[in-house]
This record gives C-alpha cells, structure tokens and sequence, in this order.
C-alpha cells in the first residue's frame, strides 16, 4: 500500500490539512508498503506541530516500519529533540532495538546530536545497549 493524504500532509508539515483529513476519519495509524506511518514521516522531517497533532489524535508511538525503526528512532538519527521529548512524555519506548539492533540513543549518538542523546540519557535510554 503507498502514502495516504495524510501521510503526504504530515511529510509536507500541513497542520491545517492533517487536522481536516483526521477530522473526517483518516485514519491516524495507517502504514505504507513500509510501515511508515505519518507520525514517523512528520517525524523524520521534524513537522513539531504535527506530530503533536498526531500524537494528540491517539498516533501510536511506539509502532515501527519493516525494519524496526520506531519514530523516536527518527528522532534520534534527524535530532529532532522536542519532538523526541513529546515521544517519550507519551510513553515511546526507550530501549527498544530494532531489527538491526540499533536504538534511539545510537542513532542519535552516531550522527552527534547532542541535545537529543542528553535527553534520551535522561528518560533512562541504556548506554549499554549492542547492536547484534
């Protein structure tokens, strides 16, 4: 299955069109051929405001894609640091390693975002973690 609207809009960070689509049923939680849904493709472009809105609207924040990759993994590797922070306030899992093994932390150790490891650290992300 492709992208829905409110996939698209959520990528392209359109507040007011992901709210109407929700307001007229789309469906919050929907997956492409990839399991990506719009809160990790808000994410992943750091569309703060949306991803609050998708979060609000019940978005599951702790679903991951084909590789195990949740959106607070995204939030890791593109330093998306309030959105990170609204992902952890609604119960995203910390420590959880995706297919390759790799976590939140790690991804957002390896590409040095500081902000983000400082506040995943503080939400008790385990250092100790291995990739498989």
């Amino acid at each position: 299955m492709g992208r829905t609207a409110l996939m698209e809009a959520s990528s392209f960070g359109r507040y007011g069109v992901v709210k109407r689509l929700l307001e007229a049923g789309a469906e919050v939680n929907v997956a492409d051929n990839q399991k990506m849904t719009a809160l990790m493709l808000a994410t992943m472009e750091g569309r703060v405001s949306v991803a609050k809105l998708l979060i609000d609207w019940k978005a599951d924040v702790n679903a991951s894609d084909a590789e195990g990759i949740t959106s607070l993994m995204l939030a890791g590797n593109e330093g998306r640091t309030e959105i990170a922070r609204m992902l952890i306030e609604h119960g995203a899992k910390v420590n959880w390693q995706s297919k390759s093994g790799s976590t939140a932390l790690m991804e957002a150790a390896s590409e040095g975002r500081t902000d983000t490891v400082q506040l995943l650290l503080e939400a008790d992300a385990d250092p100790f973690f291995q990739i498989y």
